[in-house]
């Protein structure tokens, strides 16, 4: 929802806008509310230079033109555009900030500029908006609406097939993502594929530019509603679109001619000015400096030149010298004084390897070395050191070393397998994995006085050192071997003669005596097709000497026919060996029945291989055929149905002959009741047989016909549902007659409100049903918005995000007519109701 104080803050703008900026058709512009900065500078002149057609395309490109070169300022005093500045002071701010929206202040006014010159030229503000943000959209107070059409480019490889119009907006996303909407300008010509711009804010300044029609960085052109389309000015001639065609291309600093392809109507090209960095890529103007060339590297002591480079014509701009960067000189090499000869330091320019400089260094006095050892101290006697000059080696001090102590712990390794460690590791890793129980042989070493004992201590899982000085059950020695399978770890203690202790660890040691599992494989036997055979732990397969690969499921294949020496080995060398015979086929043996033959089926017999049993042929056995036995009654003869004999198979038991004996009749009973006759059904009765029960005849009780009851009520109707009466057989209960009793229909409630509108929800009433309490009607009342007051909302609290805008008494009471009006009419808006265009 649109916040109807805002409509009143525009509506507002308009009218002042309307009194500041006095423009008659074909007349010069009538600027009364410049500043004093802008009156005084050059663009105001230009722009008093320019007549207004009435052709609002032709105007606002005419205007537009008018500023070219026009400079933002670094404060207000800079206003009249000819102070190169970087801080966004410009007469457009300014103008926009007072009669339009009084917290823009001094920001980015790419946008505001189109505004501008949109209302010096006469443009309706439903035509081009007064906008601060680069991008179409329905946002009163940001963006540019009402627009005819966008024409935008979706995705990288989106082609923009619209060609703009002099007067079109020009819309610009640097990133070439298509996420954001960055830049504006306004088209003022279009030659061949380049279309020239003009933009405020670019390049800290109101500047021409030209891109191609689908360079990338441009996001969109935007049509506005112009009235007239007719002419535009000195673009196009009255009575047709001309279709240009270069005669002479523009250059930097001269302007080129075009002729019309229907008309022969020439006009002029704009000079394309001196481009000193490239407009797709960057568009401010601290940029430059990356594209600032030094034409003349200094010297150490000869200064330099760097210049802007016109990438069109190499023009040269803003020439500025490089400063000579002076000898910087660092030492070569040096020669030391002695206590009987002088130095010397020779020192090389860095820059320049030629320019050198050397400096003297005085003669020097003796000069001390360190203390050297005359004589060692050793661990039973003092020693003694000196000190010496360096360069006559004269002696210069002395001093007694005293009798060395032993503080230094001994060292030593731990062997185990042919893996030795020295030190301490908390963490050992599994090294050696054997079959046969190694001997831990433990050596010690001291740089001091020696070794005086040597212990060991041993563990099924890894100690730290906190944990091993704990140990209480140290042995004494300097070997260990385990007997039994299992993991260890083997710790020793070094005390040497002075007491220093040190401690070390071996690596881990796991015995395995247990030979791998093997699967599917039996040593001496012969099979007859492929072998598969799994081994649980194998580390080396040899198939007849021949080392294969490890699977990682430990199976393997035997093929073809041949004998093969299988020798598997496990990690800690455990092995087994296997001899067997592999054909590539079966050998066959007796045949042997395995079904027997009937009276009516085959039988079978086998032939299997006699090495591993394998069916190698199944054969038919032909069937024995039927031997015939005595008459026997299977079925004795009844009333109605006759009775049988048979003769059957001595073997099997089939049935070979049949023989019928007739039925024997029936003997009748009188006539019995079987059904007793209803309202809708007859009843029955028959006569029976009294030897088999069957019913020989039987005759009708007809129907005695319904008892018709009154009328009764069987479904009771609602709002939206029909219901139903009925009458009933008082015999039966059969439903003889029905009618439908009708709906009754909902009966509406009054109005109710559900929840009221806030801020930022809507609210929403209802009508429900008296008789069922269905909700029948319901209405959305839009949110209200946010009512600010000194930058805080009178309704909910919350904090404006913009600068409090002040009304006169007379403008305040008209927000208040717009926002009783706008409140009371939005209560009557259907939720349903079809939501603006949006571009």
């Amino acid at each position: 929802m649109r916040i109807a104080k805002y409509v009143s803050l525009f509506l507002i703008s308009a009218m002042l806008s309307s009194t500041v900026l006095g423009v008659a058709f074909g007349a010069t512009v009538k600027y009364t509310d410049a500043s004093a900065a802008y009156k005084n500078g050059i663009y105001y002149d230009k722009l008093m230079n320019v007549e207004l057609t009435g052709d609002l395309r032709a105007d606002i490109v005419n205007i537009a033109i008018s500023q070219i070169g026009y400079c933002e300022g670094d404060n207000v005093s800079h206003l009249g555009g000819e102070y190169e500045g970087k801080k966004d002071y410009t007469e457009y701010g300014r103008w926009y900030t007072k009669n339009v929206l009084s917290w823009l202040t001094y920001s980015s006014w790419c946008a505001v500029f189109v505004s501008w010159c949109a209302r010096v030229a006469n443009v309706p503000d439903n035509v081009i908006t007064n906008a601060i943000n680069a991008k179409p959209g329905t946002n009163e107070v940001r963006h540019f609406r009402n627009l005819a059409a966008v024409y935008e480019r979706k995705s990288p490889d989106y082609k923009l097939d619209y060609v703009p119009l002099p007067g079109d907006l020009i819309f610009f996303d640097w990133d070439k993502k298509f996420n954001t909407w960055d830049h504006v300008g306004i088209v003022i010509d279009v030659v061949d594929d380049i279309v020239f711009t003009v933009e405020g804010n670019s390049g800290n300044g109101v500047n021409l530019r030209t891109y191609r029609l689908n360079e990338m960085v441009i996001r969109a052109y935007g049509v506005p509603k112009y009235a007239s389309d007719s002419k535009y000015g000195n673009i196009y001639g009255p009575g047709h679109k001309h279709e240009w065609t270069v005669v002479k291309h523009s250059t930097c600093d001269q302007k080129g001619t075009k002729k019309c392809k229907t008309c022969g109507q020439t006009g002029v090209m704009f000079e394309l000015g001196h481009q000193y960095w490239i407009w797709g890529d960057v568009h401010r103007d601290e940029d430059k400096p990356k594209y600032m060339h030094v034409d003349k590297q200094p010297t150490c002591t000869d200064p330099g030149q760097k210049s802007f480079h016109c990438i069109r014509c190499g023009h040269k701009d803003k020439i500025e010298p490089i400063a000579a960067t002076g000898h910087n000189y660092v030492e070569a090499s040096r020669t030391e004084s002695t206590c009987s000869k002088t130095g010397k330091i020779t020192y090389v320019c860095k820059n320049d390897s030629k320019h050198t400089k050397t400096e003297d260094l005085p003669i020097g006095t003796h000069v001390a070395t360190d203390w050297i050892t005359v004589k060692p101290a050793t661990y039973y006697e003092e020693g003694l050191e000196q000190k010496q000059c360096k360069y006559c080696s004269i002696k210069m001090d002395e001093r007694i070393t005293p009798i060395l102590v032993d503080t230094t712990a001994p060292t030593g390794t731990v062997t185990v397998g042919g893996h030795t460690t020295g030190g301490f590791n908390s963490n050992p890793t599994v090294d050696v994995t054997v079959n046969k129980a190694p001997e831990v042989k433990i050596e010690a070493k001291d740089s001091g006085i020696g070794i005086d004992k040597v212990y060991y201590s041993v563990t099924s899982t890894p100690f730290n050192m906190d944990q091993v000085k704990a140990i209480t059950n140290w042995q004494p020695g300097s070997s260990y071997t385990p007997n039994a399978d299992g993991t260890y770890y083997v710790y020793a203690k070094l005390v040497d003669k002075a007491g220093n202790i040190a401690y070390l660890s071996s690596v881990g040691i796991t015995l395995d005596t247990v030979l791998p599992i093997v699967s599917g494989l039996e040593n001496g036997k012969t099979y007859c097709a492929d072998v598969h055979f799994t081994v649980n732990e194998a580390v080396k397969v040899v198939v007849n000497s021949a080392a294969i690969g490890i699977n990682a499921d430990g199976e393997y294949v035997l093929f073809g026919t041949a004998g093969y020496t299988v020798e598997i080995m496990d990690m800690a060398g455990n092995s087994l060996s296997y001899k067997v015979q592999v054909n590539s086929k079966h050998t066959a043996g007796t045949p042997v029945v395995t079904v027997d033959p009937t009276c009516t089926k085959m039988g079978t017999k086998v032939t299997k291989c006699t090495v591993c049993s394998h069916t190698i042929k199944t054969e038919s056995i032909k069937a024995l055929g039927h031997d015939n036995g005595e008459w026997s009654t299977t079925k004795q003869a009844t009333c109605t149905e006759s009775g049988t004999r048979i003769r059957s198979c001595t073997i099997c038991d089939a049935v070979l002959e049949t023989v019928t004996e007739p039925a024997q009749g029936h003997i009748k009973s009188g006539w019995t009741l079987v059904e007793s006759a209803t309202c809708t059904k007859n009843g029955k009765e028959e006569i029976y047989c009294m030897t088999c029960s069957q019913t020989v005849e039987e005759r009708v009780i007809f129907a005695t016909g319904h008892i018709v009851g009154g009328w009764e009520t069987q479904i009771a109707q609602t709002c939206t549902t029909d219901g139903l009466m009925a009458k009933h057989c008082v015999v039966c209960n059969e439903m003889l007659e029905s009618e439908v009793l009708p709906k009754t229909g909902h009966v509406h409630s009054e109005w109710t409100t559900e929840s009221s509108p806030t801020c930022t929800e809507d609210g929403k009433r209802i009508r429900k049903c008296k008789a069922c309490d269905e909700v029948l009607e319901e209405i959305i009342t839009e949110k209200l918005g946010h009512n600010y007051v000194n930058s805080k909302c009178e309704v909910c609290g919350s904090t404006s995000p913009v600068l409090i805008v002040t009304f006169s008494a007379s403008a305040v009471a008209i927000i208040l007519l717009i926002v009783t009006y706008d409140i009371t009419n939005r209560r009557k808006i259907n939720k349903n109701r079809p939501k603006s265009k949006q571009y």
